[in-house]
C-alpha cells in the first residue's frame, strides 16, 4: 500500500494480538453513546441508524458509513494482496512495526527499543 499511497505508515501495540488500541476505544464510546440513546428509547436497527445517532452524539468523532459495494470491492482487493504476504516471524511478540520501503518492514519489542529485525517479503 505504500507504493500506492505514498504515506508513511508505522503501528505501535499495547499488547499483541489485544484489542487495546485507539481504535477500540472509539469503538467503544461510540458503542456507549448509542447504547445511552438506545436506553432512552430511540429506535437503532441498522449500521445506517448507528451513523445517524454517532453524528447526533458527538462532533469530535467522524463516523462515516461503507455501503457494501465499497465494502466488498476493498475486501476482494486486500484479500488478493494478503493471500501473496509472507508471515513475519514471531509478530505476536511484537510491539512496534514500521513500514521502511515497498515489502519491507522493520518491526521490534517496542517503538524505541535499538534491536530491531527487518522483514522483505
Amino acid at each position: 500500500m505504500m507504493d500506492k499511497t505514498n504515506i508513511d505508515f508505522s503501528w505501535n501495540y499495547f499488547a499483541s494480538s489485544h484489542g487495546k488500541e485507539v481504535v477500540d476505544s472509539i469503538g467503544g464510546t461510540l458503542k456507549r453513546l448509542v447504547w445511552m440513546e438506545i436506553m432512552a428509547g430511540t429506535h437503532c436497527s441498522s449500521a445506517q441508524h448507528f451513523v445517524d445517532i454517532c453524528h447526533q452524539k458527538t462532533k469530535t468523532i467522524i463516523v462515516n458509513l461503507v455501503q457494501k459495494a465499497q465494502f466488498d470491492a476493498t475486501y476482494s482487493i486486500l484479500e488478493k494482496t494478503f493471500k501473496k504476504i509472507a508471515g513475519v516471524p514471531d509478530i505476536r511478540q511484537q510491539h512496534h512495526v514500521k513500514v521502511l520501503y515497498k515489502d519491507i518492514i522493520e518491526y521490534a519489542l517496542y517503538a524505541t527499543r535499538k534491536e530491531s529485525c527487518v522483514f522483505k517479503f
